[in-house]
This record gives C-alpha cells, sequence and structure tokens, in this order.
C-alpha cells in the first residue's frame, strides 16, 4: 500500500490578488492554501502587502490563530504578530517575504534564533524593474526640467528653455545586486557612464556587468 504524504498547509499573510492565490494552489495538490481577506488589512494601493491597519473581531482573531497554529508554510509575515509569531505558528517550516531586505528584521526578532528550523527565501529581484524605471523617471524628470514645465503650466506661462540629455552623463548607483544592475542595463542604453559601488570588489566576477567602473565602498569619497 502506497504511503499518502500529508498535505501541506499554506497560510498566506497579507493580501494578495485572486490570480495569484489560484497559481499557488496550482502548484501542487497536496498542498492546502488558506486565504481569507477579511482576515487580512486591507491594500491601501497594488501590491501592498503591509495594508492598512485595520483590527479583528474576536471571532476572527480565533480563527486567525487557529490558522497560524497548522502552517507549515506562511506566504510574507504576518504583521499583526510580529512579536508572537514563534509561539503562535510553532508548525513553521518556511517563510517567504514579499521584499528583498528581511535579514535586519528576522534578527532584530530574533526569528533566527526562536525559530532555528525555519527557512526564510525573499523577494530579492522581482522588484529590479519598476525600481530601475522610478530611477530613470527621476533623472528624466531632472535633465528635462519637469518641475519648471509644471511651475509654467500652473502659471499658464510658457517660455522657452533648454533642458540636458542623459547621453554622456554620469551616474553612480550605490549597490550592484538586482536592482542596480538592472538601473545600469537601463542607463547604458542612454549612454550614460556608469559607477558602481560595492563593498568589496575582490571576489565579483565582472563578466555580464555593465558597468564601466565598479569602486568599493572604502573608496566612494575618491569617485
Amino acid at each position: 500500500m502506497a504511503n499518502k504524504t500529508s498535505a501541506r498547509s499554506i497560510l498566506i499573510a497579507s493580501y494578495l490578488e485572486a490570480e495569484h492565490v489560484d497559481r499557488i494552489r496550482a502548484v501542487d495538490k497536496q498542498v492546502v492554501v488558506h486565504y481569507d481577506p477579511k482576515l487580512l488589512r486591507p491594500p491601501r494601493y497594488p501590491a501592498d502587502h503591509n495594508g492598512h491597519p485595520t483590527t479583528r473581531t474576536q471571532d476572527e482573531e480565533l480563527k486567525w490563530q487557529a490558522l497560524l497554529n497548522k502552517a507549515e508554510i506562511l506566504f510574507d509575515f504576518d504583521h499583526t504578530h510580529l512579536t508572537d509569531l514563534p509561539d503562535l505558528a510553532p508548525n513553521i517550516k518556511w517563510i517567504q517575504a514579499t521584499s528583498a531586505g528581511i535579514g535586519q528584521m528576522v534578527k532584530r526578532l530574533e526569528y533566527d534564533k526562536r525559530m532555528p528550523e525555519t527557512i526564510f527565501t525573499t523577494a530579492s529581484g522581482i522588484h529590479s524593474q519598476p525600481l530601475a524605471e522610478f530611477c530613470l523617471m527621476s533623472m528624466l524628470m531632472y535633465s528635462r526640467g519637469l518641475t519648471r514645465m509644471l511651475e509654467m503650466q500652473a502659471q499658464k506661462h510658457w517660455e522657452r528653455y533648454a533642458g540636458t540629455d542623459l547621453v554622456g552623463k554620469t551616474v553612480v548607483i550605490i549597490g550592484m545586486g538586482n536592482i542596480g544592475q538592472r538601473v545600469t542595463e537601463i542607463a547604458k542604453v542612454f549612454g550614460m557612464k556608469v559607477i558602481g559601488i560595492k563593498r568589496t570588489v575582490s571576489d565579483i566576477d565582472l563578466t555580464g556587468m555593465q558597468a564601466d567602473q565598479i569602486v568599493p565602498t572604502t573608496k566612494i569619497k575618491d569617485v
């Protein structure tokens, strides 16, 4: 008689669009996905995983804590129970974060000590494109004088002026992770010179990096 693998319990701890919840459910029939938007903080904008602060009713809180107690996998941190999460979720084996920088929080809350058998994974890389586009927007706003145009628009008074090009300009990027490298790629398309700043440069492979120069943080003042 074949052994049956017990279903894994996944609890989604922050608001997630229905289409993405369905994608998680479709991964494996051996997982049970628990998702109840009524128990979660409502989003303030698309992709908001922290949500607007809210208070559960007593019954809702009891239901939520029951879900935490049997969950083995947590999608995102439970921001309503950050300090007592290890006590409320004793069976958690894996927490998948929705952001990249979680190391400091994990150490501050001592999850690494209080949840030693739990694996923590980040969402590193998925924000590189939108943040790189935000950087490009900021550079174009500055070089093309957007604030000046908006002021003239508000005053209904237009004067000719000359903006500047990005081509030939130098951009310094502090941190050459996924986001920094994507900013580099876009900046190079605009003909910019890129200087990347990293903590250490002796042990990195420059193959594939499009930056014109990589400088350690100890020499940032020399740039």
